[in-house]
């Protein structure tokens, strides 16, 4: 049963992360590019033609948009040109995406194969691997919101923290909350030990 609930929960979280992931609405601000693009996709490191955009960037990719006819312009970026904490960020969110996939495959073997004693070291296991990628998924998370406005050569103003961050810290803590469950699963009773704990602490009932 818990590992069934865990299961379930797990796919809920990887489904906020890789929304999260996908998102360019991770943090929010103004930029001053020039008309023409140099360097950077949409950015021009003269001093010509300046003008202030919105911008919204996230994990792998970010958006400008125009004041004055709010057309929207998207590009990756470069990461050829990223600092070392840049790309440990970019190599921080790929491993939290990997590790979840792999834990919904082992939490899919668990539920079809694992049963009774079989099940201690498959609840291990999954318990482990939803611990990394929880992990991970936070250290992303903050990473970013201790983050400059400067980013990718790019000296972002008025920078704040938007809706994308938010979805993938959710999905990142519920993957964290699984493992934590998991870890302390017992597969011969198909509930956790902390909740049987509880439980007969409640009713006066000692426990070995």
């Amino acid at each position: 049963m818990v590992v069934r609930v865990a299961f379930a929960a797990l796919v809920a979280a990887c489904l906020l992360c890789a929304i999260g992931c996908g998102s360019p609405f991770w943090t929010k601000g103004q930029l001053t590019i020039n008309s023409t693009s140099a360097g950077l996709p949409g950015i021009n490191g003269t001093t010509n033609n300046l003008r202030t955009v919105k911008y919204s960037g996230g994990l792998f990719w970010y958006c400008i948009v125009d004041f004055p006819d709010e057309e929207r312009e998207c590009h990756t970026f470069p990461y050829d040109q990223g600092t070392g904490e840049e790309l440990g960020l970019f190599g921080l969110a790929i491993a939290q995406m990997v590790f979840s996939i792999v834990s919904v495959l082992v939490a899919f073997c668990c539920v079809k194969c694992c049963k009774g004693k079989d099940g201690g070291g498959c609840y291990c296991c999954f318990g482990l691997l939803c611990f990394l990628a929880g992990l991970f998924g936070l250290a992303v998370v903050i990473m970013v919101a201790e983050s400059t406005g400067r980013t990718w050569g790019m000296d972002v103003k008025q920078k704040s923290n938007d809706w994308g961050m938010f979805v993938y810290a959710a999905g990142a803590t519920l993957t964290c909350l699984v493992s934590f469950v998991l870890c302390c699963s017992d597969p011969d009773a198909g509930t956790t030990v902390v909740v049987r704990r509880v439980t007969a602490f409640a009713r006066g009932v000692k426990l070995v």
